[in-house]
C-alpha cells in the first residue's frame, strides 16, 4: 500500500502538468519533478489499520470541508472550531504530522491511532485549551512554498511582548490554517505579515528542519522566476529561519537553566 506522508489533496494547488510537483532538494541543491502520487509517499509505511484511522479521523473530514476552509474569511473561524469532527481532524493533522513524515516506520503514530475515540477527543480538548485555529493568508503578491514536513513553524508575538511559535498548514498558494496560542497578539502578527514585501509567512514556509529536504514550488513562482532566483531565495530564507529558531532555542535553554521560564509554554522576550 502506498502511504502518503502528506495527504495528496493538500498539495493539489502546487501541481502542474498532469498532477506533477516541482520541488527543490536542499541536499543536492537541484530542482526535480515527480508525480504527486509518489513524491510524498512511502510504500507500506503505515499499517492498514493506521491508514483506516487516518482516513476516518483526519483525511476524510478535512477533504470534505476543504472548499469551506479555502473560502473562510478572517474572523469566521468559529464556524470551524464549532464543528468538532473538523476541528479534531485539523488538530490531529498538525499534531501527528511529525510522526507521519519521520523516516521509516513510526510506532508512536500507530500507538496514538490505536487510542479509542474518547481518548483522542481528550487529547484534542487539552490542545484546544492552549491553541486557537485561524485562517491566515499572505499578500496576493506572495505564494507559499510547501515543505515536505507538511507544516511550517513561524514566530508569533503574544500580548505579553514575548515570542511563541505558530504552526501553519498550507491550503493553497496564499491561504493557510494557523494554530496559535491563545495569547497571540493578532494585530501585531498582521503588521508583521505586511512588512516589506509581505514575505513574512512565505519565508518561513520553506521550513527550517535540516531533514526537510524537499520544498514544493508553486506553479506561479515557477512561471514568474528563474530556477536560479528561486533557489537563491529558498536558501537565504532557510538560513535566516534556522538562525532565528536557533537563537530562540538558545534563549529557552538559558531561561530554563536560570529558572526564569514561567510555568507555561516557553517564550522569548522581544
Amino acid at each position: 500500500m502506498n502511504s502518503h506522508i502528506i495527504a495528496r489533496f493538500f498539495t493539489t494547488p502546487w501541481e502542474h502538468d498532469d498532477r506533477r510537483l516541482t520541488y527543490f532538494d536542499t541536499l543536492t541543491r537541484q530542482f526535480s519533478e515527480r508525480s504527486s502520487r509518489s513524491l510524498l509517499a512511502e510504500s507500506g509505511k503505515f499499517s492498514p489499520e493506521a491508514e483506516a484511522r487516518l482516513n476516518r479521523l483526519v483525511e476524510t473530514p478535512v477533504s470534505q470541508y476543504l472548499s469551506a476552509l479555502l473560502n473562510l474569511q478572517p474572523g469566521d473561524e468559529r464556524s470551524i472550531t464549532s464543528n468538532w469532527v473538523l476541528f479534531r481532524a485539523l488538530a490531529l493533522a498538525v499534531l501527528l504530522q511529525g510522526a507521519r513524515v519521520a523516516l521509516g516506520a513510526e510506532p508512536e503514530l500507530e500507538r496514538v491511532l490505536c487510542f479509542p475515540d474518547a481518548q483522542i477527543d481528550d487529547i484534542i480538548r487539552l490542545a484546544a485549551q492552549r491553541f486557537d485555529l485561524f485562517r491566515l493568508s499572505c499578500p496576493q503578491s506572495q505564494r507559499l512554498f510547501y515543505p515536505a514536513t507538511g507544516i511550517f513553524a513561524f514566530p508569533a508575538p503574544d500580548v505579553l511582548d514575548e515570542w511563541r511559535f505558530g504552526f501553519g498548514l498550507p491550503l493553497d498558494g496564499i491561504a493557510f490554517l494557523a494554530f496559535l496560542e491563545k495569547s497571540t497578539d493578532m494585530p501585531r502578527l498582521s503588521e508583521l505579515r505586511d512588512i516589506g514585501s509581505g514575505s513574512y509567512f512565505t519565508s518561513f514556509s520553506v521550513g527550517a528542519d535540516p531533514w526537510c529536504r524537499k520544498i514544493l514550488v508553486h506553479p506561479d513562482v515557477l512561471r514568474d522566476n528563474t530556477l536560479a532566483v528561486i533557489q537563491q531565495q529558498i536558501e537565504e530564507w532557510r538560513a535566516r529561519t534556522q538562525k532565528i529558531f536557533d537563537s530562540i532555542s538558545e534563549m529557552y535553554g538559558l531561561m530554563d537553566r536560570l529558572r526564569l521560564t514561567p510555568m507555561r509554554s516557553p517564550a522569548i522576550k522581544r
